[in-house]
């Protein structure tokens, strides 16, 4: 059986005080719900200040990955040079190897 105390004083009534085990292990204390909440959430200036820090590294990280992207697509680029050229050495290459087949086929 659970039994309050209650003792009075001039002006008021009081009660002892119950404790749960939440009392003891709570890192705090809030007077309110409302209180415990304004506790836990973040302020809106804390809120905003952290949303401005992320979307500067968001703008950091797309601007890195641009410039190295746009690092490959000019080697790429680059390295292709002008198809026709490729071609055209490709062609005189062929050119040159016909003509040293010939020669070795010619002197046998």
């Amino acid at each position: 059986m659970h039994l309050s105390i209650l003792y009075s004083c001039n002006f008021c009534r009081r009660h002892e005080i119950d404790f749960t085990i939440s009392d003891f292990v709570a890192d705090l204390r809030a007077p309110t719900p409302s209180a415990a909440a304004e506790m836990v959430i973040k302020s809106k200036t804390e809120i905003s200040a952290e949303l401005e820090a992320l979307s500067h590294r968001l703008g950091m990280a797309m601007r890195r990955l641009l410039n190295e992207h746009w690092g490959e697509l000019n080697g790429l680029v680059r390295a292709v040079k002008d198809p026709s050229m490729l071609l055209g050495h490709l062609a005189q290459r062929l050119d040159d190897l016909e003509g040293r087949s010939c020669a070795v086929f010619v002197s046998c």
